[in-house]
């Protein structure tokens, strides 16, 4: 994913320089530059909702997103899926007492589950 790529993309699609585009955004023009060479490697979700808008086009392009599908919202639906999947009554009841803990015991469960995880990533018995 490249997102310096298609915020630069989306800029030239739609004519804006760059100084156009930055004082759309209120943003410094050499700080666009920095997001179109991916020298800024996090840019902040305001930021890419800001030039979305100027680009008149939807984040998840920005994002590299496959075009969206019109009755997902904008989302791809594979993530629509996910999101909207339903929990096995034995997970619900898991994540109920998950949900309880205080933020102590979520630690320890975190952690015991990630040492379970790399061990049956790694083949271990």
């Amino acid at each position: 994913m490249n997102i310096g790529k298609n915020l630069k993309d989306a800029r030239l699609l739609t004519g804006y320089t760059l100084e156009k585009a930055a004082s759309l955004v209120h943003m410094h023009k050499s700080t666009l530059h920095r997001y179109e060479n991916n020298e800024i490697k996090t840019i902040p979700l305001a930021k890419l909702r800001l030039l979305a808008a100027a680009y008149r086009t939807d984040l998840g392009s920005l994002l590299g997103f496959p075009d969206p599908e019109p009755a997902t919202g904008g989302f791809p639906r594979r993530m629509l899926a996910y999101a909207e999947r339903k929990s096995l009554p034995s997970e619900q009841h898991v994540l109920d007492k998950y949900r309880r803990l205080d933020i102590h015991s979520k630690h320890l469960i975190n952690l015991m589950l990630d040492l379970q995880y790399a061990r049956e990533k790694a083949g271990l018995p």
